[in-house]
């Protein structure tokens, strides 16, 4: 946030995106008089980690707690998923029965009560292809893997089965790899719908239950993760025939945590503090960023957002950043006991209800709904 003045009158602006507008910019704010002033806009970063926290940015460096409602969280939050529009939701892998949680602001968190009664523990939420997908435990985390969609983060349908660690989707195709548990065999599939899965082509290591991500860019698939004991990175242009990282399965150790792209490059996590973190131009060819080594005991996850990379990681530093991976600037947030481990960026989306009335939750300006807390600055 930040004050500007306009003929002798003083407005706080925040990050917005008007629908339908192409350029960004602010929403500026006295009391419920609203204009808009375009410029380059500070998303919201959105952190969660162990300790059940959820943190927020707006840029990257001083962070505050968010506020979640009494029981919500479990033992520490492990995943955080965005639609693009207004809706954030995170989860806990295990420790309560209120471990799905939800925000409009990134800010404050409500438990997602029918997600609640149908997963006990979460280990990967995605937003894809106008659909949200939660992969994780209906009893207990030696049960196969299941998987929970919805369309508005609401109502939620269990896929029983599914043997989903995590997913992708891209030119088409969702891509998943499939968690090996309980005799189902682990391996990179795809498919057309979510549910009926075929195994890809061209690679044939096995995925392990434990420890993997994949990312589609808008032009190709990366994927990490670990086959008992051996690390892997592969990708794809289709994600149907997948090719071997040969330098990256040479240089990745122990557990493949996650991959990010911004700024034309790949970066993968692995929580081993040999190789916190590996950087690639094509998906194929990858280095070990010797200087993270002396910053983190591992890597968990790397975000771009616009002008540096925003890392997480587990035990010593859980927050830094970097332009370069070469040299780094330590975050002391004070959010998490041991980890952060994933980050998204939110954006502020005012939406246009030009023959409605707003809900409880939003202001109507114009022809347009704001959220309270925008609003309602005084």
């Amino acid at each position: 946030m930040f004050k500007i003045s306009k003929n002798n009158i003083d407005f706080k602006c925040y990050p917005a995106k008007m629908q339908g507008d192409s350029e960004e910019s602010f929403v500026c704010v006295k009391n419920k008089s609203i204009e808009t002033f375009e410029s380059n806009r500070t998303p919201l970063y959105i952190a969660v980690g162990d300790g059940n926290k959820v943190g927020y940015s707006k840029n990257g460096v001083n962070w505050t707690k968010g506020v979640l409602a009494e029981g919500c969280g479990g033992d520490g939050l492990h995943s955080i998923a965005y639609d693009g529009k207004s809706l954030l939701i995170a989860a806990a892998y295990s420790g309560s029965n209120q471990s799905f949680i939800s925000s409009t602001d990134g800010m404050k968190w409500t438990p997602v009560t029918n997600a609640n009664k149908l997963m006990t523990a979460t280990i990967c939420l995605k937003y894809l292809n106008n659909t949200w997908f939660a992969m994780g435990f209906i009893s207990n985390i030696n049960d196969k893997l299941h998987m929970l969609t919805s369309t508005d983060g609401v109502s939620w349908n269990v896929v029983q089965n599914a043997h989903v660690a995590t997913m992708a989707y891209g030119k088409g195709v969702y891509v998943a790899l499939r968690d090996e548990r309980n005799g189902a065999q682990g391996h990179i599939a795809w498919s057309r719908d979510a549910v009926n899965w075929t195994k890809c082509d061209g690679f044939t290591e096995r995925v392990w239950r434990d420890g993997q991500d994949i990312l589609f860019n808008g032009s190709m698939f990366v994927a990490v993760f670990t086959d008992y004991g051996n690390s892997h990175i592969a990708y794809s242009n289709d994600g149907i025939t997948w090719n071997k990282s040969e330098s990256g399965n040479a240089n990745a150790h122990n557990i493949g945590r996650g991959v990010g792209y911004g700024n034309d490059l790949w970066v993968a996590a692995y929580s081993d503090g040999r190789t916190p973190f590996l950087t690639s131009k094509d998906g194929n060819n990858w280095t070990v960023s010797e200087a993270a080594k002396g910053v983190f005991n591992h890597g968990m996850h790397a975000h771009w957002i616009g002008d540096k990379w925003l890392l997480a990681g587990n035990g010593g530093v859980k927050l830094a950043t970097t332009t370069d991976f070469n040299s780094f600037n330590r975050i002391e947030s004070g959010l998490f006991n041991s980890q952060c481990k994933q980050i998204v960026t939110f954006l502020v989306t005012p939406i246009e209800y030009p023959d409605a009335k707003c809900d409880s939750n939003s202001t109507q300006v114009g022809f347009s709904c704001y959220p309270n807390f925008l609003v309602n600055v005084k």
